[in-house]
């Protein structure tokens, strides 16, 4: 939590100046960020994305009466409160595709199994029905 506190207090260095960082660790600990695997560099860029498609400006330093506060309004509006970052979404789609890979290939080895299991009544029926139908001889034609 320190180490993700201090690296957003080195891309933005106005996080850092008039108080303790350990308020910002509190702030990073409320808003969840590690637990939803956020890097420093993915906040910023989310909150960057945000402020260019909403047409925002982020204020600059004099502007600011409360940095913290800020910075949490704008992790707010940038980043959904159940939003993962993207590094987590990625490994979360992932291991549900390899689940579904699972289950198709458990599907298909118990449909093998199956088949297997049932081959000896196959082959039964198959010769039964080749004893009731046997085949026609055929008749070569020449020139007709």
């Amino acid at each position: 939590m320190q180490q993700l506190a201090a690296r957003l207090v080195q891309r933005m260095p106005w996080l850092g100046e008039q108080q303790h960082i350990g308020r910002l660790c509190r702030l990073v600990d409320r808003l969840e960020l590690i637990e939803r695997g956020w890097t420093a560099q993915q906040i910023v860029d989310q909150i960057e994305r945000h402020s260019r498609s909403a047409g925002l400006q982020v204020a600059p330093r004099g502007a600011q009466r409360n940095p913290l506060g800020y910075f949490a309004w704008l992790v707010n509006r940038a980043i959904s409160s159940d939003e993962l970052a993207p590094f987590e979404q990625v490994a979360r789609e992932r291991q549900q595709r390899i689940a579904a890979a699972q289950e198709r290939a458990a599907a298909e080895q118990a449909r093998r199994q199956q088949i297997a299991a049932e081959a000896a009544a196959i082959d039964a029926v198959i010769a039964a029905m080749r004893q009731q139908f046997p085949k026609r001889t055929r008749t070569t034609r020449l020139f007709v």
